[in-house]
């Protein structure tokens, strides 16, 4: 019988053996997004995402892509005590670090935890929904001076989607 007609069973799909989505979770996307990104961005060596609890000022590390140590695994910071941050958190501005080295950082502890991962340049966007502060992705690269403003330009759009 057709299962269109009064009275006819409907068709039950049959399951599907051993299947799996392409992408498990949310750290196995940002990976193929970031090596999909790669392609025009060659010196973006690692993407992360830091989430905020504005009820606790909890600033904390959720998920990263990188071609290195990742710094700052379950790492967990108030806001208030990361001046640059909270100063972008409440501007909505972005920054370019192009030589973490020499660069004289308010967060002295941060900054060094890149170096020592490798990572000689910066580039931070908060993220906003509905004007509703929510956290920051940070991009970074293995080279001195990678974040010029053609490559920030061109980034702008990438990171409105990562965001």
């Amino acid at each position: 019988m057709r299962s269109g007609m009064p009275g006819a069973a409907a068709a039950v799909p049959k399951p599907v053996q051993n299947f799996r989505p392409v992408h498990q979770g949310l750290g196995e996307r940002l990976a193929c997004y970031h090596d999909e990104m790669k392609r025009e961005f060659d010196g973006i060596n690692r993407i992360a995402i830091a989430i905020y609890d504005s009820s606790t000022d909890i600033l904390k590390s959720f998920v990263e892509s990188s071609e290195g140590d990742n710094p700052f695994e379950h790492c967990v910071a108030r806001l208030a005590e990361l001046k640059p941050l909270a100063t972008l958190a409440r501007t909505g501005g972005r920054r370019v670090i192009n030589d973490l080295v020499n660069h004289p950082a308010s967060t002295p502890a941060h900054a060094k935890k890149l170096i020592t991962a490798g990572y000689l340049s910066s580039y931070t966007v908060p993220i906003f929904h509905k004007g509703v502060f929510h956290g920051f992705i940070f991009f970074n690269s293995f080279q001195t001076g990678y974040f010029t403003p053609g490559v920030v330009q061109r980034l702008r759009s990438v990171a409105e989607v990562v965001s």
